[in-house]
This record gives C-alpha cells, structure tokens and sequence, in this order.
C-alpha cells in the first residue's frame, strides 16, 4: 500500500558524491524564536556531523518554549555516532533567569537554563534574506505514513518526543501529530496524541501503550518503531505495527473535566514536518 517517498538513515546514505552540497555547506541552526537560521559554530557541534544531511535538517538553538521554562536547545548535543542520530541532554550550572525576557528586547529570550537538551526539525526556511532563495528545504509532506525507529532517553526528567507540526497554519489550529512521547515519571507508558482546535477550544486525543514487568523499561532498554497513517478521515497510531488508535474525522470527544464534548478535526490544510527532540523538565 505504501510507497516509499524519502526517509533518513543518517548514514550520509542518499549522499550524491563527495561534493554533495546537502553534505559539504555549514550546518544551519535556528536563532532564540526558531523564526530565522544561520550557519552553526563549527566548535559547538558535536561529533560525526559529516553524516548530517543539512538541506533536510535543521539545530534547533536557545531557548526551549516547548518545555516548562527549564531547557534551552544545544547544536553541541546533537551527535551522529555509528550510523544513528543521538539527541542528549545535560545540567548547566547556575544561575538561571530561563524563559525571562530581556527588558531592553522582548523578543531576545535569555538562555541561561538548568537543563539543555538537543533537537532538530525539517521546517522549510526561504528567503529569510530577500534573495529569493531557499535557505534551508527541509521536508514537508501531507499525509502518508510518518515512522521513526528509535530508543527514547532515560533517567530523572527525560521528556523525549518524535512529532510533526505543519509548515503553515499555527498551533493548535493547524494540528499536532505526536508520533512518540514519553515522559521520565512513567516509563512504562508510550503516548501518541493528536492536537487541533475547534472554535475556541483546544482539542486532543490519542493512545497510550502500557506494559507491565519485565518489559517496563522496554522503551528506553530496546529500539522499536512508531508509526502514524495520516490521510483525510482518520489517522492511525502504530507501535511495532500493533494498532494503537484510530482517531476519524469530526469523532466526539467527552472532556475530561465536565460533561461537555468537542468535535475531533483531522488536519488537512497543510503539509508537516519532522520534529525529533529529546527534552528535560
């Protein structure tokens, strides 16, 4: 059913020859907000980078809005070792002032987290210096199915998350498809959620795959995969190709909450991208 239209081994194995320019320019890292890129400090990569395709992927660099005001993005905690991508996290020493603005510039977030952690993400990025260029492509797809084969971080505070998010149409209006997230407080549970609105209300829904000793630490101690099948009516979360979820379009959600229930909507308007982080809080 499927047909394979691009995927990433991070082996340098789509590399065209030796002067492949999507693996001979600078790698690209993103400013504090993620709205612009610019060539990374060579001396804050980490190891193995030759292997990076850098017309596919971006460092995300400073501050972490993602988290809860404990983490920052560091290009020197993404790493290719032996063939496979590894996103690390670290303690920073203090003190911190993390997610506090800069009076004098309210858009500089400052950068002095108790935590750093390492991400990247495929968003496009054009003409971010008038000259009509492509800057970074990047990879953007509607539909099909997102799979990532991985073994999740441990240890106290790990958050890690392979997810996508649309290239256009903001959050949650535009969607959120988490294709893996795992939190350090229950690491027998694997979640795969889906995010998107409806009128004024921020609507979720998803699976979680739990399992029970001896097989607890199976996440963090064994690679597995994780897949979604995206099309116009539903999406369907896989872990080692066992069905999770199906969540269709417009299905009634009950609130957790109250006794009220929302409507479920299917992103549709925009291709998505890959985000692969690992996470600290």
């Amino acid at each position: 059913r499927w047909r394979l239209v691009w995927q990433d081994e991070f082996d340098g194995q789509d590399r065209t020859g030796p002067d492949d320019p999507c693996y001979t320019r600078p790698v690209s890292c993103t400013d504090g907000l993620n709205l612009y890129v610019s060539d990374c400090n060579p001396e804050e990569l980490g190891e193995g980078m030759e292997d990076f395709n850098r017309c596919r992927w971006t460092i995300l660099s400073g501050y972490n809005y993602w988290g809860n005001k404990t983490s920052a993005f560091r290009s020197s905690l993404v790493s290719m070792q032996n063939g496979e991508l590894v996103l690390d996290g670290a303690t920073a020493p203090g003190p911190f002032d993390c997610g506090a603005v800069d009076p004098a510039n309210q858009w500089d977030w400052t950068r002095a987290c108790p935590f750093h952690v390492g991400a990247i993400w495929g968003r496009r990025y054009v003409d971010i210096w008038g000259d009509g260029q492509v800057d970074v492509p990047g990879y953007q797809q509607k539909f099909g199915r997102f799979e990532v084969r991985t073994r999740i971080s441990s240890g106290a505070g790990a958050f890690p998350a392979t997810w996508l998010l649309p290239q256009d149409g903001g959050w949650p209006d535009g969607g959120e498809i988490d294709v893996m997230e795992s939190t350090a407080p229950h690491p027998e549970e694997l979640y795969q959620m889906l995010h998107a609105r409806e009128g004024d209300i921020h609507t979720s829904a998803g699976g979680v795959f739990t399992t029970k000793p001896p097989f607890a630490d199976t996440w963090t101690r064994d690679y597995h995969v994780y897949s979604a099948e995206w099309d116009a009516t539903e999406i369907r979360y896989f872990t080692d190709n066992r069905l999770v979820r199906r969540i269709g379009n417009a299905e009634v959600l009950d609130d957790r909450w109250d006794d009220d229930t929302c409507t479920m909507a299917i992103p549709s308007g925009h291709p998505f991208y890959w985000i692969l982080n690992d996470n600290l809080h």
